[in-house]
């Protein structure tokens, strides 16, 4: 004896009827569903139906080529799908039990209904009828799945892409490289968060606490909301939450939080109104208390990519010409210097340009930009452990 194992459906409700639509196996059951499944048994899809499923059909329309499924609900209504979608629905004055599509003397597409009440009823299929799709379920519109109008391929995009068809192997290995160094360097640097303190977990096995801060706001007012929870099995008490800030900068509504008595397994949150005294002049005094800032740009202008070149440059990206921020303005923007109202809310990438330049101009940044240096290297400075000093290579075009 040859046992042959076929696949099996199990379902979680009792099944009102079964179709072959193509591949693909179409079970209606007695909760509403409507579910599909490939004819090994993998589960494709679901529809929740409005209404109970009396009656289920394939629905073959061999002039088009158009396949699709029929469901008679109880609402006194069949139902046409094609996958997922809604293609077209038919009103009844009775319920259908029973359907049947196929040809009916000269007629390609016929469907012969039989009601609950013993009448047949013979629908005949349009032949200039158009089908389009409707999506029964919830989510993104039929329109995103279109193919867009994907521009023509630049020559730094052929380029790439033969640079990865040939140097694949080597390109690999320099990724596995930087991903080990990634890997070495992230280690390092929590070893030494560990070592001086710097993670907002305390070790202390008698006063574990975890802090972490949440800033609302785009400036020049922000709310800050600390949250605090203690990882201990006992509760903690006699602790204040105390803020470092340059006063001339900034203004707080409290300076110092008392905090009461840390229950484990709570988390408490604490907030405190930030106010920025002057968001026009930080960068100012920051320069006047003697840290004045450098920025090493490689192209003559500011903007990055983020300015239209038409042809290529050595060694600088750019966007293409119909390129928008995938990001609202409010999202990408600086939280000092929100974007014009008349900016659109996806800007392109000439306003995208044209907000890096007047925020330039607004804080006076130019004197500090060295244009045309490019920079060929970053690396810690001997004494970087008692200082914090970086060493940085830079080439004055």
């Amino acid at each position: 004896m040859k046992s042959v194992t076929k696949a099996t459906i199990e379902l979680s409700s009792h099944a009102v009827g079964m179709a072959k639509v193509g591949k693909q196996i179409i079970i209606a059951c007695m909760d509403r569903t409507l579910r599909c499944y490939t004819l090994k048994g993998r589960k494709v899809h679901e529809i929740k139906m409005n209404a109970t499923v009396t009656a289920i059909e394939c629905f073959w329309y061999e002039p088009k080529q158009y396949l699709a499924t029929l469901v008679a609900l109880d609402s006194k209504e069949i139902q046409m799908y094609q996958e997922t979608f809604l293609v077209d629905q038919l009103k009844l004055d009775d319920v259908a039990t029973s359907l049947k599509f196929g040809k009916f003397g000269r007629e390609e597409g016929a469907l012969v209904i039989g009601t609950k009440s013993g009448g047949l009823l013979i629908k005949l299929f349009k032949r200039t009828a158009k089908l389009e799709e409707k999506s029964h379920l919830p989510g993104p519109p039929q329109a995103q799945s279109q193919k867009l109008n994907v521009p023509k391929k630049t020559k730094i995009f052929v380029d790439q892409t033969m640079r990865e068809r040939y140097e694949g192997q080597r390109m690999h290995q320099i990724f596995q490289r930087d991903l080990f160094m990634l890997r070495l360097h992230t280690a390092q640097a929590y070893s030494r968060t560990i070592e001086h303190s710097l993670t907002p977990v305390s070790f202390d096995p008698d006063d574990m606490v975890k802090i972490s801060a949440v800033v609302q706001g785009f400036g020049p007012t922000f709310l800050m909301i600390i949250y605090l929870r203690t990882l201990s099995v006992q509760a903690v008490s006699n602790l204040t939450i105390t803020f470092q800030f340059n006063p001339r900068l900034y203004s707080l509504d409290q300076t110092n939080i008392p905090v009461p008595m840390l229950v484990p397994g709570i988390e408490y949150t604490f907030q405190t109104k930030v106010s920025c005294l002057m968001p026009d002049k930080g960068l100012a005094d920051d320069v006047k208390d003697g840290f004045e800032p450098v920025c090493f740009e490689k192209s003559g202008d500011i903007g990055g990519l983020w300015r239209y070149k038409p042809g290529e440059c050595d060694g600088e990206a750019s966007v293409m010409k119909s390129t928008v921020i995938n990001s609202s303005k409010e999202m990408t923007a600086y939280s000092d210097f929100p974007p014009p109202p008349d900016f659109a809310n996806y800007m392109h990438n000439t306003k995208m340009l044209e907000y890096f330049q007047r925020y330039t101009d607004h804080f006076q940044l130019k004197p500090y930009i060295r244009f045309h240096h490019s920079v060929l290297d970053v690396s810690r400075a001997p004494d970087f452990n008692t200082t914090g000093h970086w060493v940085v290579t830079f080439k004055d075009q």
